[in-house]
This record gives structure tokens, C-alpha cells and sequence, in this order.
């Protein structure tokens, strides 16, 4: 995995598979577009706790057994048995822990790989669901899972062979699946958000936007054209959250991310994250995680 101080590094599929799962397990052969694998053989593999990182890939779970708790970007959730789970490219993801019962199928996919049919435009099909400031997630009934269990299954199955048309048969078989999902996704979704829920979703979008710009409250209620009180107000009312407390969070977020995947000192993420001197960043970071940046690199 290649390393720069310079950009955020991000995690191909590739990537991902060598970074995060045992050299034992990794297939002859990873297509750049698309892995797959079964989560109970990967599960033992996965190191807690889990950096968090940014994928340039989609990913995605079938989680048949078990439970599981992940974070996308600062917001927490808890899955169990029969859930299918995406996670938008770009996003800060990662694992808080996995049951040692869980199964089912966890991967990652490239948007391309999706546009073999441009009379479909399959990638604007699915646009909205996979950028959305949530993690999509599908809590799947008996018939869905009977359905959809099966495609995955074929699916893994064609990417740890040798068959002739493998590479054709993966994406139409994972467009089905997305399709099933994005029908409950469109039967689920609210027709409309309020005013104070667009105010939270805008407020994500540009929190992640600006987080290397050290903006302060003010900055971004201006941005978003309100006034910090009522941003804080509806913040604290939707999230449980302030404005600050968004932001310091989110900070640490991208320090731990800074500290595990790019060659960058303490000192370059310090100022790369708006702090003006780096031992103001170290009380920042012991202040918010008990441990200092040195250690927390050190793990």
C-alpha cells in the first residue's frame, strides 16, 4: 500500500484485502474492480480496534449470522443477523467489533465495474443510495434473504474460479442485488426531509468538506446561512451532539486516520489539521482518546 504525506490515502480493493486480511487467505489473482469474501473466514483476520479508513471502493456486507458495529464517519451503528450493509466510497468507516458467530459475505466494488450497461446508466441508478450521508443499510425479511443469499453465494463462488466469463457474470449478478436493495431503499426513504433534517445532512456534507480547513461553529453556520445558535440548537436536538463536539470528533477521526495510513509525523498532521503548534494537537488528541498521538501511532 503506498503511503503520502502529501494526500489522504485511500484503499483500493486490492488494498483493503492486503491490508486487512492474512496473506493465507488472499486469492491468486484480485481484480482491481471487485473482491469478495466469506466473512467467518476473514473475521479472525480483522485486528481490533480497527483503524478507521477511507475506501475508493464501495463496500458491502451480507451479514446472514452474528452481529456487528461499525462507525461511518462519527455516527455508530449496530447490525444483527439477515442485514445488508453498504458503504459509500469515500467515506471514513471502520469496525468497532464483529461477533465470532457472524457470517455471511463482506467486499468491495468499484463503480465501473457497474457501467457495463450504459444504456442503464446503472451508476446514476444507484447514485443516490450510495452517497448518502447515512450507512444504507437493509434489515432483510425471510423471502429477501432466500433471494438474495443464493446471488452472493454464485458471486463468490465465480470470483475464486477459473470460469470463462466470470468477470461478465460478477457485475450482472451484483446489479440484481442492488437493484433488490434499492427498491427498499426508495420504498423506505422519506418522500421529504424537514428543514432542521436537510440542515443535519448539509451540515455532515460540509463538516467533512471543510475539516482540514479548522473551521470553527460560525464558520460553518455562515456557510450553511443560519446562525450559530440555531445550527447548535438543531444539532443538539437531532444528534445529541454540538456543533463542537461534531467537529472535535471528526478531527480525531482523520488524526487516527493521518496517524495509521500516511508517513506524515506527528508534527505534519498536527498542522495539516489547522493546530498551530504540534503540542497543542498532543493535548487535543490525549484530551479526546486518553492516549497520546506517539501511542496511539505505536498500536
Amino acid at each position: 500500500m503506498k503511503k503520502t504525506s502529501n494526500n489522504l490515502n485511500t484503499l483500493s480493493p486490492k488494498e483493503v484485502s492486503q491490508k486487512f486480511l492474512t496473506s493465507e487467505l488472499l486469492i491468486q489473482k484480485v481484480e482491481e474492480a471487485f473482491n469478495i469474501f466469506k466473512l467467518e473466514n476473514v473475521r479472525e483476520s480483522i485486528v481490533f480496534p480497527h483503524p478507521p479508513f477511507k475506501n475508493t471502493a464501495h463496500g458491502f456486507i451480507l451479514l446472514t449470522e452474528g452481529s456487528m458495529q461499525m462507525l461511518l464517519n462519527q455516527e455508530k451503528f449496530t447490525f444483527s443477523s439477515a442485514t445488508f450493509i453498504l458503504t459509500p466510497a469515500g467515506q471514513m468507516n471502520n469496525f468497532i467489533s464483529i461477533a465470532p458467530n457472524s457470517k455471511g459475505f463482506i467486499g468491495t466494488f468499484d463503480a465501473p465495474l457497474l457501467s457495463f450497461d450504459k444504456q442503464q446508466n446503472t451508476i446514476a441508478t444507484f447514485g443516490k443510495m450510495l452517497s448518502s450521508e447515512q450507512l444504507p443499510h437493509f434489515r432483510l425479511d425471510t423471502p429477501e434473504v432466500e433471494l438474495i443469499y443464493p446471488i452472493m453465494q454464485r458471486i463468490w463462488q465465480l470470483h475464486h474460479s477459473n470460469h470463462p466469463h466470470k468477470l461478465l457474470l460478477i457485475p450482472n449478478y451484483l446489479c440484481n442485488v442492488l437493484l433488490e436493495l434499492q427498491a427498499l431503499y426508495f420504498a423506505n426513504a422519506p418522500v421529504t426531509k424537514s428543514k432542521p433534517e436537510e440542515l443535519v445532512a448539509n451540515f455532515k456534507k460540509l463538516l467533512l468538506a471543510e475539516i482540514y480547513n479548522s473551521p470553527k461553529p460560525s464558520d460553518l453556520a455562515k456557510m450553511l446561512h443560519v446562525s450559530t445558535n440555531h445550527l447548535n440548537k438543531v444539532l443538539n436536538k437531532l444528534t445529541k451532539k454540538t456543533t463542537s463536539k461534531w467537529i472535535a470528533e471528526q478531527r480525531i477521526m482523520e488524526a487516527k486516520y493521518l496517524l495509521s495510513y500516511s508517513t506524515s509525523s506527528i508534527s505534519e498532521v498536527a498542522y495539516r489539521l489547522g493546530f498551530s503548534q504540534p503540542a497543542h494537537f498532543t493535548n487535543f488528541f490525549k484530551s479526546q482518546t486518553g492516549i497520546l498521538p506517539t501511542e496511539y501511532q505505536k498500536d
